[in-house]
This record gives C-alpha cells, sequence and structure tokens, in this order.
C-alpha cells in the first residue's frame, strides 16, 4: 500500500491526539496513537486486515488518549475488516470501530 492514514474517529469519538495516524510501508505497519506507538507486519486476507505481532511502546499517558490506543491495539488484533472508499478506510471487528483519511500525499 505504502500510505499515510490520519484517525477521524476511534470507537465513535475524534482522536485524543490529532497526530494519530496509521502508516503502511512494504510488509510493516506503523501505528500512533498517543503517546504510544505499534509496529508489526501486516497483509490483507479478503476482507481482513492481519496484523502483528507488534512491538509496542507502553508509555503512560493521559487516560482517554491511553483508552483509545488500547481500542487501536485491539482492534488490530481483532483481524478487523477493512473497507476503503476513496480516502476513507473503516476499520471494524466486533468491538471496535476506526475511521481513517488518507494523507494527502
Amino acid at each position: 500500500m505504502g500510505s499515510q492514514w490520519h484517525f477521524a474517529a476511534i470507537d465513535g469519538r475524534a482522536p485524543e491526539d490529532a497526530s494519530a495516524q496509521v502508516t503502511f510501508e512494504g510488509e510493516h505497519l506503523l501505528v500512533q496513537v498517543g503517546c504510544n506507538q505499534l509496529k508489526g507486519p501486516w497483509r490483507m486476507e479478503a476482507e481482513r486486515l492481519i496484523a502483528g505481532p507488534f512491538d509496542q511502546t507502553e508509555a503512560v499517558c493521559p487516560s482517554a488518549s491511553w483508552e483509545q490506543g488500547n481500542a487501536v491495539s485491539a482492534l488490530l488484533a481483532a483481524t478487523p475488516r477493512v473497507t476503503v472508499e476513496g480516502k476513507r478506510m473503516i476499520l471494524q471487528s466486533s468491538g471496535h470501530t476506526a475511521e481513517l483519511t488518507r494523507a494527502v500525499d
């Protein structure tokens, strides 16, 4: 994919940190939410994002940012369904949803 996406919503709420994003680079993805990062391999199978295992930082963040980071981590662990429409991507599992917009190249 080789692309960068900004979180517009995590479980229906705007991200606490405006710089929250996912970057797809080759076979790896980097996720920045709040004060923590996830980095690991990814691939697509059918309409599902298969990601991990992740190297993950565990800095102490303000509680809302911490909760959103945990939600994104759980979402990615649950092999979310991926829907891409133009510059909009939705990641959805049974417990969490994230809406992202593609960064301008």
